[in-house]
């Protein structure tokens, strides 16, 4: 986001991040609630990623299950018109319920769940490496016979560099051997879920050390304003559009 608009990236990443104290000013309070605006593709995904983690804890569908499912959606659209609930979830319950049943009948699904010890699931760990602190978002993490296991939702094209930050993490927090750590990824296609497994490729390591320093010259840069795209036409497309300095 940062290579394509400084800007957005400050609005999205820095000045909405505390819109929810009551000394934030209104502009703060306005790009956090465009942030957290969502379609109708983003709170399914928002639904997936919240219910997956647990039936893998749960080893089936179960009322446990269910009942954060409903949760998830009910807060989800609580910034919808009332009128516009009932029509998403009609459309939401049957296309998650497909994507289940695709899930548990994968083979990998029958022999992973349920984990043997469960370490993190749906949480930010946050670890420190060259002078920086780094938040990583983590869906499912556990141990079967003392090696490390991690689960990952993937929407798109597998991500070596995501996988190597992950490994970066769990080597510092846990002493873990990077070679022994295994990675599962969940493909999530329309409603139908497909596995892959895979280990760290060591030498994108050295391609998320550099990003990371490369970020922190970036944030650690006095003279840096974010100044605003050049592409306008990603503008179009930006949800913080009618916010943006530029069109003032």
């Amino acid at each position: 986001m940062y290579e394509a608009c400084p800007r957005r990236y400050k609005y999205h990443y820095l000045e909405s991040l505390y819109a929810f104290d009551e000394d934030r000013d209104f502009f703060s309070k306005k790009l956090y609630q465009r942030r957290h605006e969502k379609t109708c593709e983003e709170i399914f995904a928002s639904c997936v990623q919240k219910i997956i983690p647990l039936v893998f804890c749960e080893g089936r569908r179960s009322s446990i299950v269910n009942k954060a499912l409903d949760s998830t959606i009910s807060r989800e659209l609580m910034s919808y018109p009332e009128q516009d609930r009932e029509p998403i979830k009609d459309r939401l319950y049957p296309r998650i319920g497909r994507l289940l049943e695709s899930l548990l009948s994968l083979d990998q699904f029958k022999w992973l769940s349920p984990m043997e010890m469960c370490l993190h699931k749906n949480e930010f760990l946050q670890f420190d490496t060259d002078g920086v602190t780094v938040d990583l978002f983590v869906s499912l993490a556990w141990r079967i016979k003392g090696e490390l296991n991690i689960l990952r939702l993937q929407y798109g094209g597998l991500d070596q560099e995501a996988i190597a930050l992950e490994a970066l993490a769990f080597y510092k927090l846990y002493g873990s051997d990077l070679a022994k750590i295994q990675f599962w990824n969940l493909f999530i296609r329309e409603d139908n879920c497909y596995m892959s497994e895979n280990k760290v490729d060591l030498s994108r390591l050295f391609d998320v050390r550099e990003m990371i320093l490369k970020t922190r010259s970036l944030l650690n840069n006095d003279e840096n304003d974010f100044p605003f795209t050049k592409n306008m036409a990603l503008c179009e497309s930006c949800k913080y559009l009618s916010l943006c300095e530029r069109y003032e």
